[in-house]
């Protein structure tokens, strides 16, 4: 099922104090607009409204509550995704008090809370880290890519593949486990070439068949004569 996003209506999130609709096409869309009018706002609102977080609040950049416009009591998204077999409205709000609702409309079927995280879940099929890594390239870590020092980009390109988690796995694996299989591994090949050594050579199997084959061929010669 292809989806794309058919619009985003935002309410008092970031930039936006006042309420704000955008309408997108399929295919390309672009979002123009001077330094500061909120087109990183935008796609962020979407991030949020899907995940309920952004980037920067798991970076710890800015704290949860700072996604509330400073003259708004709650933030909230609305995110529209259609497909040629249905549509599903995603409305999500966080308060200043902390209180956070999720709704998702399906047709007629309305679901809140687990049931509404499950269905955008399934809806999206990408888990957060997925979405920021091949989805939505912050430009925190496109600063870091094109501007940082070697040694920073090369973890920002690192993080962005996923290759950091190999590295986290390899580290995370105690030498002594490591040394074990090495050592069971070099005892089964000791056993497999011993294996080995003690079949018998092609030209004595061979020798062997012949035999077989001149045998059963008697066998056929004294049957009719029984």
């Amino acid at each position: 099922m292809k989806l794309y996003i058919k619009s985003i209506d935002i309410k008092g999130f970031r930039a936006f104090e006042r309420p704000l609709t955008v309408e997108f096409q399929r295919g390309v869309n672009l979002i123009v607009g001077p330094v500061g009018s909120g087109k990183t706002s935008i796609l962020k609102a979407i991030e949020f409204c899907l995940y309920g977080t952004v980037s920067e609040i798991k970076k710890r950049i800015y704290r949860k509550i700072d996604i509330i416009n400073d003259f708004s009591e709650a933030a909230e998204v609305t995110v529209e995704l259609t497909s040629s077999e249905k549509s599903f409205k995603i409305t999500r709000t966080y308060t200043r008090k902390g209180i956070e609702q999720l709704k998702v409309q399906v047709g007629k079927k309305l679901l809140e809370g687990e049931s509404a995280e499950a269905e955008v879940r399934r809806i999206i099929g990408l888990t957060h880290e997925d979405f920021a890594r091949h989805v939505f390239l912050d430009y925190h870590r496109l600063q870091e890519i094109i501007f940082g020092s070697p040694a920073t980009r090369s973890l920002a390109i690192d993080k962005h593949l996923g290759l950091y988690m190999i590295e986290r796995v390899f580290r995370s694996i105690p030498l002594r486990l490591v040394k074990e299989q090495l050592d069971i591994l070099a005892a089964k090949e000791r056993e497999l070439k011993e294996e080995l050594d003690s079949l018998p050579d092609r030209e004595e199997l061979v020798r062997e068949i012949e035999e077989l084959e001149e045998e059963a061929r008697n066998y056929d010669r004294i049957i009719p004569e029984l």
